[in-house]
């Protein structure tokens, strides 16, 4: 008796093409400058696995990505902040908090964030904040573009016990 078919296969190495690839600025400019150097737009998009209309749309932004520096991927890096001045209390409130070494999570930051636009100084400055939903998403943003992430602490053990040494040696003998 052999193995069933599906088993034969199951041993094989499959190997997946990439469907998606970010291409940084670099690499941009030189696929643009391999067409403008007499190839067609269908045989250069062919030639670097790319779409066509992928290759005119870069065709279109070149003269952006020849100010941006080599290796930015996106030209648009996202939404600017709706309230800069709140977001720049509270990032100090957050390095405050870790100089310190309190725990700063994900929630608590949401929650002082409500807390700061419900103040009136803040409703004075900023329009609108008060009715402003501090979502998840704004969070993410928040923490990418203030580069704060949340670790956990692995430095703080516990502390070991007096009769350390005693137990250690009733347990081995």
């Amino acid at each position: 008796m052999g193995h069933p078919q599906a088993n034969k296969r199951s041993n094989r190495l499959t190997i997946t093409e990439k469907k998606r690839r970010h291409w940084n600025v670099r690499e941009k400019i030189a696929i643009i400058m391999y067409h403008e150097n007499g190839h067609s737009k269908n045989k250069t998009a062919a030639k670097f696995n790319i779409q066509t209309n992928q290759l005119r749309n870069w065709i279109s932004k070149k003269p952006q990505l020849l100010k941006v520096q080599p290796g930015v991927k996106h030209l648009n890096t996202g939404a600017k902040p709706k309230y800069p001045a709140l977001e720049t209390a509270l990032l100090t409130w957050v390095k405050e908090k870790r100089k310190n070494q309190n725990a700063v999570t994900q929630s608590i930051i949401q929650m002082k964030a409500k807390a700061l636009a419900q103040q009136c100084q803040w409703q004075a400055i900023c329009s609108g904040v008060g009715s402003f939903t501090f979502s998840n998403k704004w969070l993410d943003g928040f923490m990418r573009q203030k580069n704060l992430s949340n670790h956990h602490h692995t430095t703080i053990a516990q502390c070991l016990p007096d009769d350390l040494v005693e137990k250690q040696q009733e347990f081995l003998l």
